[in-house]
């Protein structure tokens, strides 16, 4: 895949998901069928002009019947369904359902007959589309994805989701640490190190949590999801780049990873990647395998500092995530050397980008 199909892909999932936004903020105002009505309107306005300049819309009117049939089936009754359940639902459940439409088509099309769907190619398919709705159901991946879905699709307070998210995060770098246990990528002195300079600011940073409002909390953590996605996009540093630096910036981030640890429920391995690499000129595959020890120590740390506010989380959602977090993680670990680096810190990126830029508009413009 290249940069230019990357991006063209991304582009793509932005556009399609963005009218879920866009419908849960106009059903504020409006009834569902002026919704429906105006989307149709505006579509029909684009594209018709388009039909005229190819000239296929006496072709089109030949078949009006069946496209009308086609249209009021598949797309009006459709948005309106949509529409209408995005007046009890958020924005973020509905497109999330409307995404297992693959699924149920081809479980549709098997049980009719078509056993095409099962080859091993479109199977492959299925299975990886499947995956990746599974993930970002249930928060693999740690706080960077799990607390906005906490936030926005299962309607956690700000403060509840990032203590819940410690819960997660704990379970999916725990279960990513043991493979690189056994293989002794992990440096558990320079884990401990890092981990006690920031053990001040991880405790205080969760009692200060709990007086800060809830759309700082948010906006801060559009904000470390911004930094994350393009520290990601910058160039990993070979051998010959590694060079050491003073003592006070390793504190300095060291206080930063527990901070975020204990006020966003964030682990802070974006951070302690570059620290342990350019600080203590540790390669990147043992870079990586420290951070996950750093990051199981510090939401321990920050979920029992948090022990006053447990009894306001609703546990089964979390809980959920956090054991399926435990099979991801294993999985993740085991399959992470046969994936592509560049290729998925790159679509990471790109994801953290649109869920930062959702964060904030959630928080500042709706």
């Amino acid at each position: 895949m290249t940069r230019r199909h990357l991006g063209l892909f991304v582009l793509v999932g932005f556009l399609w998901g963005v009218p879920y936004l866009f419908m849960r903020v106009a059903v504020r105002e409006w009834e569902p069928s002026v919704v429906v009505f105006g989307r149709v309107v505006i579509g029909a306005a684009i594209l018709f002009p388009i039909a005229i300049r190819r000239g296929v819309v006496k072709e089109t009117l030949r078949g009006f019947k069946w496209i009308f049939i086609y249209a009021l089936f598949e797309m009006c009754g459709p948005w309106y369904l949509i529409t209408h359940a995005e007046t009890k639902i958020n924005s973020g459940l509905a497109g999330l359902l409307v995404a297992t439409v693959p699924i149920w088509s081809t479980i549709y099309s098997s049980l009719a007959g078509d056993k095409t769907v099962w080859h091993h190619k479109r199977l492959l398919g299925i299975v990886i589309g499947f995956i990746g709705l599974v993930l970002g159901y249930v928060g693999a991946g740690g706080a960077m994805l799990s607390v906005p879905i906490l936030i926005y699709i299962f309607n956690f307070p700000p403060k509840a989701a990032t203590v819940a998210a410690l819960a997660i995060v704990f379970s999916a770098a725990f279960a990513g640490a043991i493979p690189k246990i056994r293989k002794r990528d992990i440096l558990i002195k320079d884990a401990l190190i890092i981990w006690s300079l920031g053990l001040l600011t991880n405790i205080g940073g969760s009692i200060l949590a709990k007086h800060i409002p809830d759309k700082i909390i948010t906006f801060g953590f559009a904000l470390i999801l911004v930094t994350a996605a393009s520290s990601m996009l910058i160039r990993p540093l070979t051998q010959s780049q590694e060079r050491h630096r003073p003592i006070l910036l390793l504190i300095f981030i060291s206080l930063v990873i527990g901070a975020m640890t204990g006020v966003f429920g964030v682990g802070g391995g974006f951070l302690a990647i570059p620290v342990l690499v350019l600080a203590f000129n540790t390669p990147q595959n043992k870079a990586a395998g420290t951070s996950l020890l750093i990051i199981v120590l510090n939401s321990c740390i920050a979920l029992l500092a948090h022990q006053s506010s447990w009894q306001e989380i609703k546990w089964q959602t979390p809980l959920f995530m956090a054991v399926s977090a435990l099979f991801v993680g294993r999985l993740a670990g085991k399959k992470s050397a046969t994936t592509n680096p560049v290729l998925l810190r790159k679509s990471f990126a790109a994801l953290l980008f649109c869920i930062a830029a959702f964060t904030i508009i959630e928080t500042w413009v709706i």
